[in-house]
């Protein structure tokens, strides 16, 4: 599913144009996210992402969300943040 060039500057204009990319090269890379799973829109078959959104704030995504909702755009959040605990 592509994103209007409308949504795309809304959504660019929430993170900034550095932290958004539609480029098919790119967006490839994050179909398979690792982990051995797989953004499936059915069992099998891999969705390749219509854009890539590096949000650095929870109210930057919250945004996104409601813009993705408004715009009935389907959504798949990710993570790299790895969770150290504190040791006694």
């Amino acid at each position: 599913m592509a994103i209007s060039k409308e949504v795309y500057k809304i959504l660019s204009s929430i993170v900034g144009p550095k932290y958004i990319c539609n480029d098919p090269v790119v967006c490839q890379a994050y179909t398979a996210r690792g982990y051995g799973k797989e953004i499936v829109d059915y069992p099998g078959r891999a969705h390749r992402p219509a854009a890539v959104i590096q949000p650095k704030t929870a109210a930057e995504v919250q945004k996104i969300v409601q813009i993705c909702y408004r715009h009935n755009i389907p959504y798949v959040p990710a993570s790299t943040i790895l969770h150290q605990w504190a040791t006694p």
